[in-house]
C-alpha cells in the first residue's frame, strides 16, 4: 500500500465519514457547475479544482493510490476542511461574505413591495472580490498541514513556499481574492505553520493525530 492510501485510510478513522468521489462523475458537483459564478469558468471548476463540501472530498481525477508528494499534500489540505466542517460555523463563514449576496433574492419581490424589493438589489455588491477574513483563517489552517508534511520530510519552514501560496492562492483569482493584504496573510500563515510544524497544538491541524503523523514520517 502506498504512503498516500496508508494515510487516507488513516484519515478516514479519525474523520467519520470522509470520502473521496470522483468529481466528474458526480450529479451534484455538474449541478453546481451550472451555478454563478462557477458557470464562468465551469471546466477549469470540474478539471482543476479539489472541492470539500462536508466530508465529501471531490477529486477531478482520482488517483488511484495517492502516490507523490503533492497529491498527498492535497489530501491532507483538503481532510482538515472535511474535519473543520464539524463546526457549524465553517460553511457559512467559509463563504462570508459573498453569501450576504443570495438577499438580493429579496429584489425578486420589487413588483409588490417597489422600494424594498429594489434595496435588496443592493445585496448584489457583496459578489465582489471583498476580503474574507474567515476563509483565510481556514485556508491557512489548512496549508499548515501541508506544512507539517514539508517540515517532517524536508526539514523546512519554507519562507518561498508560503510566499507561493499566497500569491497564487490566498491574493489570487482562483480564491476570489480572498485576502488584499499580503504581508499581513503572511504573518498569519507562518503562524499557523510554525505552530503546526512544532506540533504546539495539535488541535490547530486536526486531524493531525499520531497515527497520520508517524505515516508521514516513513
Amino acid at each position: 500500500m502506498s504512503k498516500g492510501l496508508e494515510i487516507l485510510t488513516a484519515l478516514k478513522k479519525e474523520i467519520k465519514g470522509l470520502k473521496i468521489v470522483e468529481k466528474r462523475g458526480s450529479t451534484f458537483m455538474r449541478f453546481i457547475s451550472w451555478l454563478p459564478p462557477f458557470l464562468f469558468f465551469r471546466k477549469r471548476f470540474m478539471e482543476g479544482y479539489i472541492t470539500t463540501i462536508g466530508t465529501t472530498i471531490y477529486w477531478p481525477d482520482r488517483p488511484e493510490d495517492f502516490d507523490g508528494d503533492e497529491t498527498i499534500k492535497c489530501l491532507l489540505h483538503e481532510s482538515v476542511h472535511a474535519a473543520d466542517s464539524a463546526n457549524p460555523f465553517f460553511e457559512l463563514s467559509y463563504l462570508f461574505p459573498q453569501i450576504l449576496a443570495v438577499l438580493s433574492v429579496s429584489a425578486l419581490s420589487a413588483i409588490w413591495v417597489g422600494v424594498w424589493g429594489l434595496i435588496g438589489l443592493g445585496f448584489l455588491i457583496f459578489l465582489a472580490p471583498w476580503p474574507a477574513p474567515y476563509r483565510v483563517h481556514w485556508e491557512a489552517r489548512a496549508c499548515a498541514y501541508e506544512s507539517l508534511f514539508n517540515y517532517i520530510n524536508y526539514g523546512y519552514v519554507g519562507g518561498d513556499w508560503i510566499d507561493n501560496k499566497i500569491e497564487d492562492m490566498f491574493i489570487s483569482w482562483d480564491y476570489y481574492k480572498m485576502s488584499w493584504r499580503f504581508n499581513k496573510t503572511r504573518k498569519l500563515l507562518l503562524k499557523y505553520c510554525i505552530k503546526a510544524q512544532g506540533v504546539e497544538k495539535p488541535e490547530l491541524i486536526l486531524p493531525a493525530k499520531s497515527e497520520v503523523l508517524n505515516i508521514i514520517r516513513k
